[in-house]
């Protein structure tokens, strides 16, 4: 008699590989998208003056090599200033970074923002063709200035700096989205300013802008303010309307 032995078949089961790797992805998604929607809800906290520890923040990372590099602000506190522009967000750092590393080029600058924002650092005048040495924002109520005070030029990576150099100086950067409106006139906005060497590595430190909010403020204003009427002129006698001072608008 022939003995049939019967094998054991494994179960089929469907190929979890790849759809296990696409469940892995999509979790770590999520959860990195919930970790920086708490990030942003401390840093609101934070910015309205209630004091709360933020490990992001508060302890430096081990990853980031930031003690070659000496980064901080200088001046007031209302000096380095996010403030409103044409529908977007100016920037106006006052920094100063000291180098303890050898043989060290700035490749590029970066800022960390509590939203989700683009910086486009001001191009150096003298790669334009107007042959001016001023930084411009473009807009009528932010001033120009000098090229010898800004650092935007200074990411170089042909300019070798040796170890103990020093740059002082301003970053001029618009971000293409507009202030959060929950970031008010006065207040501290927590943010990480980033130097970015040759070979791509990140020295970054936090930092604080102040929000200046006053040209949001004055357009409030003006567009509160009641428009005269065509009778509230007096009548000047010879059917013409008398131009009031504050109707004129005069370029010095």
């Amino acid at each position: 008699m022939l003995q049939t032995q019967r094998r054991h078949m494994p179960e089929e089961r469907p190929a979890m590989g790849f759809y296990g790797a696409g469940n892995r992805k999509e979790r770590k998604k999520v959860k990195n998208k919930a970790c920086n929607e708490s990030l942003e809800l401390a840093r609101r906290i934070r910015a309205a003056d209630i004091r709360i520890h933020i490990e992001e923040d508060d302890c430096k990372s081990t990853d980031v090599p930031s003690a070659g590099v000496l980064l901080y602000l200088f001046g007031g506190e209302t000096e380095s200033i996010a403030v409103d522009f044409c529908g977007r967000t100016a920037f106006i750092i006052y920094a100063n970074i000291t180098i303890n590393l050898p043989r060290f080029a700035i490749s590029a600058f970066g800022l960390e923002l509590p939203w989700n924002c683009e910086i486009h650092w001001l191009e150096d005048p003298l790669e334009r063709d107007d042959n001016s040495k001023v930084y411009r924002f473009g807009g009528r109520d932010l001033h120009d200035f000098e090229r010898v005070r800004v650092l935007n030029h200074r990411a170089d990576v042909r300019r070798i700096l040796s170890r103990g150099s020093s740059l002082r100086g301003c970053l001029l950067g618009v971000g293409d989205k507009p202030m959060p409106d929950h970031f008010s006139h006065g207040m501290v906005i927590p943010c990480f300013l980033s130097v970015f060497d040759q070979f791509g590595r990140e020295y970054r430190e936090p930092i604080s802008l102040w929000a200046d909010r006053s040209e949001k403020f004055l357009r409030r204003t003006r567009s509160q303010a009641p428009r005269k009427r065509i009778f509230d002129y007096p009548d000047s006698g010879n059917g013409h309307l008398l131009l009031q001072d504050d109707d004129v608008e005069v370029n010095k």
